[in-house]
């Protein structure tokens, strides 16, 4: 067996039976990971780890099933805490956080399962709702969020989880702790309603119910967690397209929570900035600019960048298509009084001038040239 040189007959039995048996299955994954970290203490801790380690990459007798092998990953990841000092046990701190984004990353051979139920520990954090998961109902959870994600594209992906993660990243807690339940936050989004956001337009009432969750979560407490919004900010674009009036209810919630939640914010800011000329997109920004909740510089950035898509179209009809898709948005903000659009007049003129065939665009010119007349 591929661990025989890390641990003894009973501690190999052990690893296999008592942590890594039958009932693996449908333990929740804090479970799991509790009687590893009670059996294996001590010096002992790196040796078990570095046996489960092999045996996930050397299973050549097919030891791991599919449940034990997800198991076993999130095992991994979270063995370094060893509930010392869990509030600053940090993942990307685990010796084996590499591996694990390998994994994700598709350079360790593993299935598109074993890759999306890594990929779902990584970037999930500490929430409770993941721990509480057995590695059955992580598999389900984890291949939607899957999904949602290779749509957006290989560097997405790779994005989402660095080889060399920001010192800031995402922490576990209370891993097999008794007291686990206190753990638990008010205010969680449901991980089937955020699945079901992100793979197509929801139902009207379905939307007006998950915008009141939202509403409901205390993002205003120092104390809550970025994790609980519940949108990783590379998922926003699927959002935005797919259900934009929650989109605009999260933003509006984060922007407005505080300074502890203010690099999320900007994380999800540039997301949207980055669609481009998008309905959804500027629905959503037209939202959060008359709020007050968008930067004058973020603004004037994303109405420079939706010009310059505008001139380099060489389509005539998908050139005429996105100029009246920014002449519209530039109408409404023009309506609303807005006063960010101000910085960027003689840009818009221009613009406007430059598209005067498209009538929106000469309809944008005649409200700006009256809007200098009042």
């Amino acid at each position: 067996m591929a661990n025989q040189s890390l641990l003894t007959p009973a501690e190999g039995d052990d690893l296999l039976v008592e942590v890594l048996g039958p009932r693996t299955a449908t333990d929740p994954l804090r479970e799991t990971a509790a009687r590893f970290l009670n059996r294996f203490t001590g010096s002992r801790l790196g040796m078990a780890c570095g046996a489960l380690a092999l045996l996930l990459r050397d299973d050549l007798a097919g030891l791991l099933g599919d449940p034990q092998r997800i198991a076993s990953w999130f095992i991994l990841s979270v063995a370094h805490c060893g509930n010392v000092s869990p509030g600053t046990s940090v993942l990307h701190r685990s010796p084996f956080y590499p591996s694990l984004a390998k994994i994700v990353l598709g350079q360790g051979g593993a299935t598109t399962a074993e890759r999306a139920a890594v990929h779902r520990i990584l970037v999930s954090g500490f929430l409770p709702e993941v721990q509480a998961l057995s590695p059955v109902c992580l598999l389900r959870d984890a291949l939607g969020h899957w999904a949602a994600l290779e749509r957006l594209g290989r560097a997405r992906l790779e994005q989402s989880v660095s080889l060399e993660p920001d010192a800031d990243a995402r922490e576990w807690r209370d891993i097999g702790r008794g007291d686990a339940a206190a753990a638990e936050r008010p205010g969680v989004l449901p991980p089937e309603a955020i699945q079901s956001s992100l793979e197509g337009p929801l139902l009207p009432s379905r939307q007006k119910e998950l915008a009141d969750l939202i509403r409901g979560q205390p993002h205003s407490r120092p104390d809550f967690p970025r994790d609980a919004c519940g949108y990783d900010p590379l998922c926003l674009p699927l959002l935005v397209e797919n259900n934009p009036a929650v989109a605009a209810q999260l933003l509006l919630k984060v922007f407005s929570a505080g300074p502890h939640l203010r690099g999320l914010a900007g994380e999800y800011l540039e997301e949207l900035v980055a669609m481009g000329v998008s309905l959804p997109a500027m629905e959503v920004l037209k939202t959060l600019i008359c709020e007050g909740r968008v930067p004058r510089d973020v603004t004037n950035m994303y109405i420079a960048k939706c010009i310059a898509s505008c001139q380099s179209t060489r389509d005539n009809h998908a050139q005429s298509r996105l100029v009246q898709l920014l002449s519209v948005f530039l109408q409404s903000l023009v309506r609303a009084r807005s006063a960010q659009i101000g910085d960027m007049a003689i840009e818009i003129q221009s613009f406007c001038i430059g598209f005067s065939r498209v009538k929106e665009a000469a309809a944008l010119f005649r409200m700006l040239k009256a809007q200098e007349g009042a």
